[in-house]
C-alpha cells in the first residue's frame, strides 16, 4: 500500500515537473512571439498611400543584438544568419546604395552576434566597399580578420581595400602578408602582391574590375551577383574617366586640372553615370570612386 502510494506521489511529482517545463517553454514561446509581432507592427505600414515610404522604413530597421538574442531564445547564431539573409533580400533602394547607413548597421549587428560569420564579411566587402562605404567595410573586415584567425580571405580583402581605396600601402602590405601566413595555396601570390603595391602610385582600376568579376563568378547567390554587377558598372565608369584623362594629357601635353575640360576638348561626350548614384571625385589630378560616411564607422586618413 505504501509502495503504491509512493509510486502515485512520484508519478504526480513527475507530471508536475513536466507541466512546469511545458509552461516554461510556453512562456518563452509567447515572449518570442510577442516580440516578433511587435517588431512586425512597428516596421509595417498597411496604408496603401504610404507604401513606398513604409518599404523604406521597414528595410531600415535594425534591432540591437541583445534584443535579437532574446527574441531567438538565446540563439545568437540563428539571429546572425537571419540578419545576413535580410541584406540579400533588401529592396532596390538598399541595393543601389541610397541607404548606406542601413547596410553598415545591419552588418555591425551581425558582427556583434557572431564575429566569425563568414557570409557577413564576404557580403559586407562586396556591398560596402564597392558601394562607397569603405570605412564601414574596413571595420567589418578587421573584426573578421581577428576572429577568423585561420582564414586567409578577410586579411586579403582588408589589404586590397586599404590599397585600392585608401592608398595605405604599408598597412595593405601587412594585411596581405598576414593572409600569406595563413594560406597554403596562395601564400606566394599574396606576398608578391604585397611587395608590388609598394612600388605603385595609383591603384589599377582594370585589375580591380577583374577582382570584382571574379567575386561575382564565385557567388552562388543571384541577388549578390546583381549587386556586384552594379559595382562593376560603377568601376567601368572610373576606368572611362581615367582613360579619357590619359588621352587628354597625351594630346594636349599638360595635366588635367578640371574634369570639365574632358567635355570641352571633345575627349568625352558625356560623363559616365554611376548606377548606385554616388558618383566620382577628382582630387590631386586623380579620379576616384566617391565615398560616403556612415555613423559609427572609423575613418582613417588616406
Amino acid at each position: 500500500m505504501l509502495v503504491s502510494l509512493a509510486g502515485d506521489l512520484i508519478d504526480m511529482r513527475i507530471a508536475s515537473l513536466e507541466c512546469k517545463d511545458r509552461c516554461s517553454s510556453l512562456t518563452w514561446f509567447v515572449v518570442a512571439l510577442t516580440a516578433y509581432i511587435g517588431f512586425a507592427l512597428c516596421t509595417t505600414n498597411l496604408t496603401a498611400t504610404h507604401k513606398k515610404n513604409a518599404t523604406s522604413l521597414a528595410d531600415s530597421v535594425v534591432l540591437p543584438a541583445t534584443f535579437q538574442v532574446v527574441m531567438y531564445l538565446g540563439d545568437r547564431y540563428l539571429a546572425a544568419n537571419i540578419e545576413t539573409t535580410r541584406v540579400l533580400m533588401a529592396g532596390e533602394a538598399i541595393v543601389s546604395g541610397s541607404d548606406q547607413d542601413y547596410l553598415y548597421r545591419i552588418h555591425s549587428v551581425v558582427a556583434d552576434l557572431n564575429q566569425c560569420h563568414e557570409d557577413n564579411y564576404y557580403v559586407a566587402n562586396a556591398l560596402l566597399s564597392w558601394g562607397g562605404n569603405v570605412d564601414a567595410a574596413l571595420d567589418i573586415l578587421r573584426s573578421a580578420t581577428q576572429c577568423r584567425f585561420w582564414d586567409e580571405v578577410p586579411p586579403f580583402f582588408l589589404g586590397y581595400n586599404l590599397y585600392f581605396f585608401k592608398y595605405q600601402y604599408k598597412q595593405a602590405k601587412d594585411a596581405l602578408f598576414l593572409a600569406a601566413d595563413r594560406s597554403t595555396e596562395n601564400s606566394t601570390a599574396f606576398r608578391r602582391f604585397g611587395l608590388m603595391i609598394e612600388a605603385e602610385n595609383i591603384p589599377n582600376a582594370i585589375t580591380a574590375r577583374n577582382y570584382l568579376v571574379a567575386q561575382r563568378e564565385d557567388s552562388r547567390d543571384k541577388k549578390l551577383k546583381e549587386m556586384l554587377t552594379l559595382r562593376i558598372v560603377r568601376l567601368d565608369g572610373l576606368i572611362t574617366l581615367r582613360d579619357a584623362q590619359a588621352r587628354y594629357e597625351k594630346r594636349l601635353g599638360r595635366p588635367l586640372t578640371d574634369p570639365q575640360s574632358l567635355l570641352t576638348s571633345g575627349v568625352l561626350r558625356e560623363f559616365p553615370n554611376d548606377p548606385i548614384r554616388l558618383g566620382y571625385t577628382f582630387s590631386n589630378g586623380v579620379f576616384a570612386l566617391k565615398e560616403v560616411g556612415v555613423r559609427g564607422a572609423t575613418r582613417p586618413g588616406k
